[in-house]
Order: structure tokens, then C-alpha cells, then sequence
């Protein structure tokens, strides 16, 4: 798939899948860690075919609802980093979610 730098793995990630490719299968492992494992756990999701790494995502501490960053690093979680590229946010019960981008304009290249 040629994901090995970053601005083909953003492309890849922020763009619809071609009819022709089909369905691509994926797969989310969740990984605890630290003295409050379940307080903040982290998903990584990847590529059914090779296992390729493609995102991660931990929730974030000192939120009032479930708010969690949405990295293509597996350890980069600064919401400036060019690695963020969205977030998921839940309202305070917990039923409804919103995803945001990471607000850059696409047509604007650093």
C-alpha cells in the first residue's frame, strides 16, 4: 500500500477507500498500562492483511466527557503534532460521539 511516510499514510487514512480496492479488514487491540489501566487505555488499530500498524488512540486526561486523540504514531500524543490527525469526543452520558479532523487545511502545505 506504500504507507511508509507520513503524508502517504494521511492521505490513506483521510480518504475514501476506491470501490476497486474493495474491503480492506482492520482490527483494534486494546492495550492497558500504568496504575490506572483502565482509566486510560489505549486502541491501536491495524490492517487485517500484514498487520500494519495504522492508528492509535488514548484517552485524554482532565476532560469532562471521554475525549480521545487519534494518532498515527504509536506514541505521539501532543494534539499539535502533525501526527494527530482527529479526535473522538462523547457527550457526558456517554451515547452520542463526534469525530473532529485535526483542522488543518488540506490545500495548505507546511
Amino acid at each position: 500500500l506504500g504507507l511508509d511516510d507520513n503524508d502517504a499514510m494521511r492521505t490513506f487514512l483521510t480518504s475514501p477507500c476506491p470501490k476497486e480496492a474493495g474491503t480492506l479488514e482492520c482490527y483494534v487491540r486494546r492495550y492497558k498500562s500504568g496504575a490506572k489501566k483502565s482509566l486510560f487505555p489505549e486502541y491501536r488499530v491495524y490492517l487485517k492483511e500484514g498487520d500494519t500498524f495504522l492508528l492509535t488512540s488514548k484517552k485524554r486526561k482532565n476532560k469532562k466527557t471521554s475525549n480521545y486523540l487519534i494518532s498515527m504514531s504509536r506514541n505521539d500524543f501532543d494534539k499539535n503534532s502533525r501526527n494527530i490527525v482527529g479526535k473522538l469526543r462523547a457527550n457526558f452520558v456517554g451515547t452520542e460521539f463526534q469525530i473532529f479532523d485535526d483542522g488543518r487545511n488540506p490545500n495548505n502545505k507546511i
